[in-house]
């Protein structure tokens, strides 16, 4: 296992090496981005539509660049193992290492989108506390729901290749479903259900109540997070396993 965790390591690593090369702002487009990203959304809901008050710059930060996480890895890890079709042709690897390397890359580049999303909350007024140190069980549990969902996408999309363009769309109706520009909390009856029954959307609102509303972190939330992430999890080492040896007979 240690040898497996280490070959992820080294081949993540190795890839951002070679991305942060191809570009001119080398790693640094990798704060540039979501700061692009978010300031998109800020002109367009904050400025133009007006939603939000003083507050509105902070609160959208806190559910945008999660989300950003999730998104990339997902997205990506949706065709991981389609990506390295001649590795997995050429290389016996158990199929898990390409989804995990593509979670363990986007999970590096948060971590620096993370130094900036404090410093922004600071800069904005957010004064640090110890309830900060709350982000570090909502960041497992964040990184749990990426790895299952991650791992599952990719299990199937070699199988169910148009899957691809369901998954997009499935992304970005997703996206408008998690909160990212309202607040959850305020949802009543059958909706308010359809948000528990959404782990980012918890997730999202458990890293407000953090920064935020400078409080703990909901252990319950949390528990919950886990267990819808873990059929995802489930199914996914499960196909894995079984359709190890015939991904590459079908990968392009």
């Amino acid at each position: 296992m240690k040898q497996f965790l280490d070959l992820i390591r080294v081949r993540a690593l190795a890839e951002l090496r070679a991305e942060a090369a191809r570009g001119y702002f080398g790693f640094w487009w990798w704060i540039l981005e979501p700061a692009l990203y978010l300031g998109v959304f800020y002109v367009v809901f904050g400025l133009v539509f007006e939603r939000g008050g003083p507050g509105f710059m902070v609160f959208l930060v806190c559910g945008l660049f999660p989300w950003k996480w999730f998104d990339s890895s997902v997205r990506n890890g949706a065709t991981a193992i389609t990506a390295n079709a001649g590795l997995v042709r050429q290389v016996y690897l158990p199929k898990s290492f390409f989804g995990l390397v593509v979670v363990a890359v986007n999970t590096m580049k948060f971590a620096f989108v993370l130094l900036v999303l404090l410093g922004f909350l600071w800069l904005a007024g957010v004064a640090p506390g110890a309830a900060w140190f709350g982000a570090v069980p909502v960041l497992g549990a964040q990184l749990y729901l990426i790895v299952s969902v991650a791992l599952f996408f990719s299990a199937v999309v070699p199988l169910l290749p148009d899957l691809r363009l369901v998954i997009n769309n499935g992304l970005t109706l997703w996206f408008f479903l998690s909160g990212v520009f309202y607040d959850i909390r305020t949802a009543e009856g059958w909706i308010r259900t359809l948000f528990h029954l959404n782990p980012m959307a918890l997730i999202i609102d458990q890293y407000r109540r953090v920064f935020i509303d400078g409080l703990a972190p909901e252990p319950s939330m949390l528990l919950w997070v886990g267990v819808l992430a873990s059929p995802f999890l489930a199914a996914g080492m499960l196909m894995l396993q079984r359709w190890d040896r015939h991904y590459p007979k079908i990968v392009a």
